[in-house]
C-alpha cells in the first residue's frame, strides 16, 4: 500500500486523561543484573526523570540458569547461591556509579526463578513501569519462547519497558501499534508521559485485506479502507495529546509484527509500544502474538502495556462519537430482547471482573445467542455459542447487577452492554457484522 501518511501538529493544552490512563503509584522499578544492566540503568534515569518517580533497583539471581545446576550438598549449593548474589551486587553497584544513578537508589537482590519474581515485585511496589534488557536472542530461545523478557511480560500486570544496549537519550520518536481498540488507545496514552518535548509519534494501522477476489469481499475491504479516516480521528481525539507533539498516522497491510518493526527501523523510533490484549491463563501464556515478535526482533525499546482491568476502565465510552444509555430496571427486560434481537449471531468478547471472586476473565469468538434478565432473582443471563455452527454453548449467569447500560457507536450500532453487580463488572462487547465475516479485520495488535 502506498498511502501518503497524514501529518497534523497538535499546540492546545493537555486535555485532562481519562481514568484508564492514570499511572500507578509506585516506583519505577529497574531489573539489574543482565548484559544490558547499564542501559537499564539509564533507561530508569530517563523514565523516573520523565515521570519525577523514585527508583527502584531489583536483581533476580537464578542459579540455575547462570551454572546450569548447583553442586553439593544444601548447604554449598546455598553457599555458591550467596556468591553469585554478592558478585551480582557488587557489579550493579559499579555500574550505577558509573551511570551516576543518585546515592538514595536502593538495590533488592532475591534468589529465584527470574520472571516470576520480577511479577511479584512489580506487583508488590505498585511499580508504574518495569524496565527491563530485551535479553538474549539465541535461535534455540526463541524457538522455545524461553527469552526472559516475553516470560515477565507474561506475568506482570504494569507496563514493561525493555531496551537494547544502547539507549537513546531522551525519547524524540514513537511508533504505536493502531488497532483503534481500548487495549491500543491505554498503551499510546501510557506511552505518552514518557515522551520529549516536540517528539512525534507515529499511529500506525496494520491489516490484513481478504483472501478472497470475489466481489463482495473486495467491496467490504474498500469499505474498511474507507472508514479508517474517521476512525483514527477518533482515536486521537481521544489521546489528548500534550503541547507541541507531532502525530502522523499511516496504514500498512501485512502481518502487524513485520509491518511494525519495519516501519520503527525505517523511521529511526526510540519506542515501539504496543498493547497485550487479554489476562486470561491461555492468553498470559502467549503473550499475544505480536508483542511476542515484537520483543524479539526490535532493535529499540520497546513499550509493552496490559490491557487495563475491566474493573479499572472508565465508565465513560473509550472513543468520540460512542454514546451510553443506562436503563431502569423496569425497562431491562424489554431492552435485552431488543438487543438479543439486533445483535443475534455477532463475535463477542465478553470480559468480566469481581473483586471477592475472580478478578479478569475474557472470553473471545463466540456469537451471540442472546441476553435476559429474570426478575425473581435479579440475574442477568448471557448465552452465547460457537461460531461455525457447533451446538456447544457458553452461559454466563450474573448474580445481583445493579446497573444496566449499552453504548452505542456514532452511528446508534451496539458496542457494548456494561453490567454492574457486587464488587465486580460484565462487559459485552459486540463486533461489527463484517468482521463477524472474517474478511476486511483489523490485525489485533496485542
Amino acid at each position: 500500500m502506498n498511502d501518503q501518511p497524514i501529518t497534523t501538529r497538535y499546540g492546545s493544552p493537555l486535555q485532562p486523561a481519562s481514568a484508564r490512563s492514570v499511572l500507578r503509584a509506585g516506583p519505577v522499578l529497574v531489573a539489574a543484573g543482565s548484559d544490558d544492566t547499564a542501559a537499564v540503568l539509564r533507561a530508569g534515569v530517563l523514565i523516573a526523570t520523565r515521570l519525577r518517580r523514585e527508583v527502584a533497583v531489583v536483581s533476580v539471581v537464578d542459579p540455575f540458569q547462570q551454572l546450569g545446576f548447583l553442586p553439593g550438598d544444601g548447604a554449598s549449593r546455598r553457599a555458591s547461591a550467596d556468591a553469585l548474589t554478592e558478585a551480582r551486587r557488587h557489579r550493579i553497584h559499579h555500574e550505577m556509579d558509573v551511570v551516576g544513578a543518585p546515592a538514595h537508589w536502593s538495590l533488592r537482590t532475591e534468589v529465584g526463578d527470574v520472571p516470576r519474581a520480577l511479577a511479584r515485585l512489580a506487583r508488590q511496589a505498585d511499580a508504574s513501569f518495569l524496565v527491563m534488557g530485551l535479553g538474549r536472542r539465541h535461535p534455540v530461545e526463541r524457538l522455545l519462547g524461553a527469552d526472559t523478557v516475553v516470560r515477565t511480560v507474561r506475568q506482570t500486570e504494569c507496563p514493561v519497558v525493555a531496551v537494547p544496549r544502547t539507549v537513546a537519550a531522551q525519547l524524540d520518536v514513537a511508533v504505536v501499534g493502531v488497532d483503534f481498540s481500548e487495549s491500543a488507545l491505554h498503551a499510546a496514552h501510557t506511552m505518552l508521559p514518557l515522551l520529549a518535548l516536540g517528539a512525534t509519534v507515529h499511529l500506525l494501522h496494520v491489516w490484513q485485506p481478504s483472501d478472497l477476489a470475489d466481489e463482495l469481499h473486495a467491496e467490504r475491504d474498500e469499505l474498511y479502507r474507507r472508514e479508517l479516516p474517521a476512525r483514527f480521528r477518533h482515536f486521537i481525539d481521544a489521546l489528548a495529546l500534550p503541547p507541541r507533539v507531532t502525530v502522523r498516522q499511516d496504514v500498512r497491510e501485512g502481518r502487524p509484527a513485520e509491518r511494525l518493526l519495519d516501519y520503527a527501523e525505517a523511521h529511526h523510533a526510540d519506542l515501539l509500544v504496543v498493547g497485550r490484549h487479554g489476562r486470561g491463563m491461555f492468553e498470559r501464556l502467549l503473550v499475544g502474538g505480536v508483542a511476542q515478535r515484537v520483543l524479539r526482533g526490535a532493535g529499540c525499546a520497546v513499550l509493552v502495556v496490559p490491557e487495563p482491568a475491566l474493573h479499572a476502565r472508565a465508565r465513560e465510552p473509550v472513543l468520540a462519537g460512542q454514546v451510553c444509555v443506562s436503563y431502569e430496571r423496569s425497562e431491562w427486560t424489554a431492552k435485552l430482547d431488543e438487543f438479543s434481537r439486533r445483535n443475534a449471531g455477532r463475535v463477542t468478547v465478553l470480559e468480566m471482573s469481581d473483586a471477592t471472586r475472580i478478578p479478569y476473565s475474557r472470553e473471545r469468538g463466540y456469537v451471540l445467542f442472546g441476553v435476559s434478565y429474570h426478575e425473581r432473582t435479579h440475574e442477568v443471563e448471557i448465552i452465547l455459542g460457537e461460531a461455525n455452527g457447533r451446538r456447544r454453548h457458553l452461559t454466563r449467569l450474573i448474580p445481583d447487577v445493579s446497573s444496566l447500560s449499552i453504548h452505542r457507536d456514532e452511528t446508534g450500532a451496539d458496542v457494548a452492554l456494561r453490567l454492574d453487580h457486587g464488587t465486580g463488572q460484565t462487559l459485552l462487547s459486540v463486533v461489527a457484522a463484517r468482521q463477524a465475516a472474517g474478511t476486511g479485520t483489523a490485525a489485533m495488535l496485542s
